[in-house]
């Protein structure tokens, strides 16, 4: 099982990918739309102040459970399973491994 975590720490990291659709629902993200959450997410996406920011994301939050919008699946660990032929290969934090050290050996 592989996901997609966030990667810089903000909370819109890929909020308003998944939820800011234009003015047709897609079927990429299921047909989901709510105009009211596009608009609050992209109206915290301006915002400065860090405190307001929480409670907009709070909001909206709150409105995607309300909604179930997504039924999330949480993994903890991405099994790595190796063999002791394999060599220089460093699992990297954020699923975006590097392959081109790795070695086989007989």
């Amino acid at each position: 099982m592989l996901g997609w975590g966030g990667d810089n720490g903000d909370p819109d990291n890929f909020l308003c990918y998944f939820f800011c659709t234009g003015q047709e629902p897609i079927a990429r993200e299921g047909w989901y739309q709510n105009a009211e959450l596009a608009d609050l997410l992209l109206k915290a996406q301006a915002t400065i102040d860090p405190a307001a920011r929480d409670e907009m994301y709070k909001e909206a939050e709150q409105m995607l459970h309300d909604d179930i919008a997504r039924l999330w699946v949480d993994h903890y660990y991405t099994p790595y399973l190796l063999s002791v032929k394999v060599q220089n290969y460093y699992p990297q934090p954020f699923g975006a491994d590097i392959y081109e050290f790795v070695e086989f050996t007989e």
